[in-house]
């Protein structure tokens, strides 16, 4: 049984309506893919991810891509990505939706360490679930992709982490946000940042 989601504040009418057509979409891939959800890799709320697989239970050695939500940093679900499943376990390959903390309440760099956290779950325990550890992708939507190109450019961090430096290899960051001057500076930074830093954010 799935996890009771913790309720998010209200998004804009269009990213409510994104959100319900997600959760719905998501829901109609679980009824024809093998699953398993809220697999924790770590010790917090939102350090979970779903792992969507081949129909073939005797599949193995299969490539593995891992995506990471958006929502501005501050919204979002891993449960908004299972309607991607089925384009990638039909390859076959495995799919896996990131979880990750929020801001406000958990502030940079931690929302890439949650990434990197699932990452190594991930690189240590898929070929359990059919998976290739050389073999693994990361991939990312707005602020997700952000995330997902912090991670695969971070490469002392994997290195420090147990991973090696080119435990992925690839990253598709898909209308990622990277610039974070100007008006979004202003609007976010006391979001993602720690009260002595947000001035400077």
């Amino acid at each position: 049984m799935a996890k009771l989601l913790k309720k998010q504040t209200q998004m804009s009418p269009l990213a409510e309506e994104y959100s319900a057509t997600a959760f719905r979409r998501t829901e109609e891939a679980k009824a024809t893919i093998r699953h398993i959800l809220d697999v924790a890799y770590g010790p917090e709320d939102d350090q979970d991810i779903d792992i969507y697989l081949p129909d073939d239970a005797n599949t193995t050695n299969v490539p593995v891509f891992m995506f990471v939500h958006g929502g501005s940093w501050t919204h979002g679900y891993k449960e908004w990505l299972g309607f991607m499943a089925p384009a990638f376990t039909t390859l076959p390959a495995i799919f896996v939706s990131v979880a990750y903390r929020l801001a406000p309440d958990t502030k940079f760099p931690f929302p890439v360490k949650d990434c990197r956290n699932a990452l190594k779950w991930v690189y240590e325990n898929i070929s359990k679930h059919g998976g290739n550890r050389d073999r693994i992708f990361v991939g990312g939507h707005s602020a997700g992709g952000h995330l997902a190109a912090m991670l695969a450019l971070e490469l002392d961090a994997l290195e420090a982490s147990g991973m090696p430096r080119d435990v992925l290899k690839a990253c598709f960051p898909v209308s990622g946000v990277f610039d974070l001057t100007g008006r979004d500076e202003e609007r976010l930074g006391p979001l993602l940042k720690s009260p002595s830093d947000a001035p400077a954010a």
